[in-house]
């Protein structure tokens, strides 16, 4: 298990799936009203969200995988490179967080996370905005959003921006097996997006 928790991409894992499993219990706590409370349904659904965490996971960050893979060491450890990490991964914690964010006010008003009317928003973008903006306390929320970004990262950013020699890509068999593994992962999740897809327009 320690070996795992080494990984690099396990720890940003861990932090994609603590928030996704911390709007799961706010979204509980909001709706315990109209929900049957069974321990044993309410921890089936904590773990089949984990799952699609896993492949929303693997289908997002095939490409960086990719990528880190096959970056030689010498650009992946140099100066310029660690600092255009460390941008990225503080990107990455800012959109999940705003994201969250934005499916708390998603589910506030229309009582489901991002759907097809969420594709609606971003279709009329003018007035959406328009409307966010004179509902909400925008401000206030992108500061608070980004001073979580900011304390996550100086909490986690040394344990995840790490150099090549210490990456878990240790060989190239090691390579191969995560790159296929998040193609695996993604493909998995684009069929079951198909799937539901067609049983809704058929």
């Amino acid at each position: 298990m320690k070996r795992i928790y080494n990984f690099a991409l396990f720890r940003i894992f861990l932090i994609f799936a603590f928030l996704s499993a911390f709007l799961r219990t706010v979204f509980l706590v909001w709706e315990q009203k109209a929900i049957e409370f069974s321990f044993v349904k309410i921890t089936e659904s904590y773990f089949l969200g984990l799952f699609f965490d896993a492949l929303t996971f693997g289908y997002i960050f095939f490409i960086p995988l990719l990528y880190y893979c096959l970056v030689p060491k010498k650009i992946f450890n140099s100066k310029k490179h660690q600092i255009a990490n460390k941008i990225f991964y503080f990107l990455f914690l800012f959109i999940i967080i705003f994201s969250a964010f934005s499916e708390i006010t998603f589910w506030e008003e229309f009582q489901a996370r991002f759907n097809f009317i969420a594709v609606d928003y971003l279709i009329y973008t003018t007035e959406v905005i328009g409307n966010i903006m004179e509902s909400y306390p925008i401000p206030l929320l992108v500061t608070v959003i980004f001073a979580l970004s900011v304390a996550i990262f100086l909490l986690t950013y040394k344990k995840v921006i790490i150099t090549k020699s210490d990456c878990f890509f240790v060989s190239l068999k090691n390579q191969l097996l995560f790159l296929l593994l998040s193609l695996l992962l993604s493909l998995v999740l684009t069929a079951h997006n198909c799937q539901i897809f067609l049983k809704i327009n058929m």
